[in-house]
């Protein structure tokens, strides 16, 4: 959901996403925010606050998962599944265009809506799997 921080910070509002999701070892669905920061130095100046913020939606401090990439943070409740995990900090690493492996762009997108479609597909929906073992 496009502008849903998680909180009522109005500065991080327009720079959130939020989504439920699930797949790979990830076998509940949880909520992630994603905060999509216009350049580094925004990204510097209100990384902070994304914690502050999370504060206000996290029932479990110790499980409290983040994943990073400047100008690009993705946090939510956890425990989150190890490749679940890498599969979400794999999908920032191409969004921030600084991927290093063959076949990863290392362009960085115009618009953020490119950035979901980069890394969502690295993750793969319950429905798509129910769609892929029915033959």
């Amino acid at each position: 959901m496009s502008g849903d921080a998680g909180c009522s910070d109005k500065v991080l509002a327009p720079t959130a996403r939020s989504f439920d999701a699930s797949g790979l070892d990830q076998t509940s669905t949880v909520r992630i925010y994603l905060y999509m920061f216009a350049d580094r130095a925004t990204y510097e100046r209100l990384r902070t606050t994304v914690d502050a913020c999370a504060a206000s939606f996290v029932t479990d401090p110790q499980t409290y998962q983040s994943v990073e990439q400047s100008p690009f943070v993705m946090v939510g409740q956890g425990p989150w599944g190890q490749a679940f995990e890498a599969a979400l900090r794999a999908g920032l690493i191409v969004a921030a265009g600084r991927a290093t492996t063959p076949g990863q762009t290392t362009r960085r997108p115009r618009i953020f809506r490119a950035i979901t479609s980069r890394w969502i597909w690295l993750v793969p929906s319950p429905i798509s799997v129910s769609l892929a073992s029915r033959r």
